[in-house]
């Protein structure tokens, strides 16, 4: 059963989905994972893109909208980074939730009859937010709606201490850097005001950065996971490849393409 929900939530059978929903019954936990990856059916349907799964799994009530994968990724910090906007906006402003659904979380927890929003703060592990990988990555129209949802521009810092605008003018995005960057110093950012980040060791920076760039379906074969493995796309590894370029000082070898 929770392999079939990992199957039709990567496949985007919305069909399939509501069958096994419908088994599973209107109060079901979707919280599960598969392993060692760690992530959840709703986050992945928000890394593939299939906003009518995610709408499904909201509308169930048992989705949990801020669950973290093993590298502390929830389904809206992989919904940005991909720039899936109607995914996005789905876990920002969820849809209530039918009577049934609604009746029983409300028997059962007491929950409310919507799903929660999704939190726009929570950072990966690698200290990165949903807005910055948005703009690292140059989805314009996903960061226009973090940022009109108040999403902080300037806190988020990867591991050696860059600011999402610098990331993005790295990676060529220069008119949304210069936006990003206007909007912090419009808020009282200088270089001046940034703390020292504290030293990392360069492998592990690279190591952590790569993996927040690859929020890539990597499911477990058992029948406590779900999906089959998929391969990084050659966008990625041209990107690992670039990073690679753009990190001198990092030990090389610490970059292993997944």
């Amino acid at each position: 059963m929770r392999r079939g929900l990992f199957l039709a939530s990567q496949s985007g059978n919305v069909k399939e989905l509501h069958a096994l929903l419908a088994q599973l019954g209107a109060d079901a936990d979707l919280g599960f994972v598969q392993q060692p990856e760690g992530n959840t059916p709703l986050h992945v349907a928000c890394i593939c893109g299939h906003e009518e799964v995610v709408r499904v799994l909201l509308e169930h009530g048992g989705a949990p909208v801020d669950a973290r994968d093993a590298e502390g990724r929830t389904p809206l910090y992989v919904a940005s980074m991909g720039g899936h906007i109607e995914c996005v906006r789905l876990l920002l402003e969820p849809p209530p939730l039918p009577a049934e659904a609604a009746a029983a979380h409300a028997a059962a927890d007491g929950s409310p009859a919507v799903a929660a929003p999704a939190s726009i703060e929570l950072r990966s592990h690698a200290g990165l937010s949903a807005l910055f990988v948005a703009a690292w990555r140059g989805h314009r129209d996903v960061v226009s709606l973090l940022r009109a949802q108040g999403a902080d521009v300037i806190g988020p810092r990867d591991p050696e201490g860059r600011h999402m605008w610098q990331l993005a003018r790295e990676w060529n995005h220069a008119a949304l850097a210069d936006e990003l960057e206007q909007a912090a110093r419009a808020v009282g950012w200088t270089p001046e005001k940034d703390a020292p980040v504290a030293a990392v060791d360069g492998a592990d920076a690279v190591k952590d950065v790569v993996l927040d760039l690859s929020a890539v379906v990597k499911p477990s074969p058992s029948p406590e996971g779900a999906v089959q493995e998929h391969a990084a796309t050659a966008e990625q590894l041209e990107q690992q490849h670039q990073l690679q370029q753009q990190l001198p000082h990092a030990h090389q070898s610490a970059i292993a393409v997944h």
